[in-house]
């Protein structure tokens, strides 16, 4: 796979000198083709079209990119290291080697300055995203602008270029000759003599390669997937983790949005780890689907979308889920359970996120709940349900992780600290699937310094 832990590897493994080549099952699109968080993109880019979800308990919407470059493509572009606190806990739990804060520091600095690390320049800020400010502000809440992978063309432009994986790691891979097969989708993997036989699919029919190392980016759910599948793994897939989120559709008196308005970058952290508040892509396909709870009042979408944005509440939950390959299927079993703890968070979180919102100057707020009242006073909070009802309620997430999770302890990770597969030589993990748990922040820095710090030993080793 091309995505971050994927494309970090293969520009590694270049610069060392090792022969490379990258297994994508999506292709290499043209920018100007497809408008970023538009319809065309949701169609193109994501797996399923975007529509995916889990059984269990709980049915969770969730997306996944299928697109060179993998879920950089298409996602918020924000960044956050990995908290402290996280890390310690990777390290108790899991017994996770060498992951300090201090051992890890060169790693995010590595990252930052490839990817350009900034904040959005003086004023550009979109409105949407000083909602969360403003309101904040007035509860006197903890929030923060959180820096994203963007090169500015000006000190006073919000215009510039998104760092993607494209954009960076793969554009300096193909610029230096890097291999690819594009539209190709691994599907086993055995062991002859010293060498891994790669079995895939592609659009002209199967095929097949050789290679001394093989390093597993196809995902969360795609990893696992191939590992159990190739009867290489036997806990691999049999727990895994995401951040559930319940979003709310705000109106305002004021316009808030605008077309191309770009990835509102404030969250607030006032009650994290346990949840924590932002503002989501509030695109007009994306509003649309966010309104589907509230059918009767889907028109004000066209009508009002300049007055409108979609924000959420994000918990770090103690549930998790399986992922199962199941007999004539392409695709796995995917079940999550949510706890009652889970469940009491996301209405604790929404009950604060409709107070921040109305305290902001929001004059209607559409929880999405099915045949839940819409909330335009301070006191209509009160009608919100002291518990989530699974049932009526839509969940989602774009953060799946910790399927294969990495550590020292046998009993329940997948591969040792540095991505290896236990007791599969030449056999490495490297993308989101090696977090050993939701880290309760936007992941893909923690994926991207895990990758770098894992090639370098990989390497050496190869």
């Amino acid at each position: 796979g091309s995505g971050p832990g994927g494309a970090i590897s293969a520009k590694k493994l270049q610069e060392a000198g090792l022969n490379t080549c990258l297994l994508e099952s999506g292709n290499k699109y043209k920018e100007e083709r497809i408008s970023p968080f538009s319809y065309n993109e949701m169609l193109h880019k994501y797996k399923h079209a975007g529509i995916s979800t889990t059984l269990g308990n709980a049915n969770i919407t969730y997306v996944e990119g299928a697109t060179f470059g993998g879920g950089s493509e298409i996602n918020s572009g924000l960044y956050h290291r990995t908290p402290k606190e996280v890390l310690s806990f990777w390290k108790t739990n899991y017994r996770l080697v060498d992951s300090e804060p201090d051992k890890m520091e060169k790693y995010f600095k590595a990252i930052e300055k490839d990817l350009c690390i900034s904040y959005y320049p003086t004023g550009q800020i979109p409105k949407a995203s000083l909602v969360l400010e403003d309101g904040a502000n007035k509860l006197g809440w903890k929030v923060q602008e959180v820096p994203r992978w963007f090169k500015y063309n000006q000190s006073q432009s919000g215009n510039g270029i998104k760092m993607t994986m494209t954009k960076t790691y793969l554009k300096n891979y193909l610029d230096n000759g890097g291999l690819v097969y594009e539209f190709s989708k691994a599907k086993t993997l055995k062991k002859y003599n010293d060498k891994w036989n790669i079995n895939f699919d592609t659009i002209n029919g199967e095929r097949s390669i050789n290679a001394k190392n093989v390093i597993l980016s196809a995902g969360t759910i795609g990893t696992p997937q191939l590992l159990r599948r190739s009867n290489l793994s036997r806990i691999a897939g049999k727990r895994f983790q995401m951040h559930p989120t319940i979003k709310v559709v705000a109106l305002f008196d004021k316009n808030i949005n605008q077309e191309e308005m770009g990835v509102p970058v404030h969250q607030v952290k006032e009650f994290a780890p346990d949840y924590s508040f932002g503002c989501s892509i509030s695109s007009k396909p994306y509003l649309r689907v966010a309104m589907l709870d509230h059918p009767n009042q889907q028109d004000i979408v066209e009508q009002k979308w300049k007055k409108m944005a979609i924000y959420y509440a994000m918990i770090t939950p103690e549930g998790n889920g399986s992922i199962k390959n199941l007999p004539f299927f392409k695709d796995p079993l995917i079940t999550y359970q949510l706890t009652k703890h889970d469940k009491n968070n996301l209405a604790k979180g929404l009950e604060k996120l409709s107070q921040l919102l109305i305290s902001a100057g929001a004059r209607e707020l559409y929880p999405s709940i099915r045949g839940a009242p819409v909330i335009k006073n301070i006191n209509d909070i009160n009608q919100l349900p002291p518990t989530i009802n699974l049932s009526n309620t839509s969940l989602m997430t774009i953060h799946l992780l910790s399927s294969c999770p990495i550590g020292e302890r046998k009993d329940i990770c997948v591969a040792d600290s540095f991505g290896k597969v236990f007791g599969q030589e030449g056999l490495f993990i490297s993308d989101g699937s090696m977090l050993p748990s939701a880290p309760g922040v936007n992941p893909q820095g923690s994926i991207m310094a895990f990758a770098h710090r894992n090639i370098e030993k990989i390497i050496t080793e190869a």
